[in-house]
């Protein structure tokens, strides 16, 4: 599980490929976008990235447009 704090929020929650399991898509209080999935958390790639996250943010290329990179994660900068 990716080391999310308290005051995170949900973006969105995803499927897992395995039926009935699914993952959360969250924007921590860093400002970090973190996947719940053990892929995320166990990422070595640098921006950590899973194939959950991926696939949000191939959906969402505004948001994607809008990271930066900071400390090998993806970052939305505060507007």
């Amino acid at each position: 599980m990716a080391d999310v704090t308290s005051k995170s929020e949900t973006i969105e929650v995803v499927p897992a490929s395995k039926p009935g399991k699914w993952y959360e898509i969250r924007k921590g209080a860093d400002d970090v976008i973190y996947c719940s999935c053990v892929a995320w958390a166990m990422s070595k790639k640098n921006p950590k990235v899973c194939k959950h996250l991926r696939a949000f943010l191939d959906k969402n290329p505004e948001i994607e447009n809008a990271l930066v990179i900071e400390g090998g994660r993806y970052v939305l900068p505060r507007r």
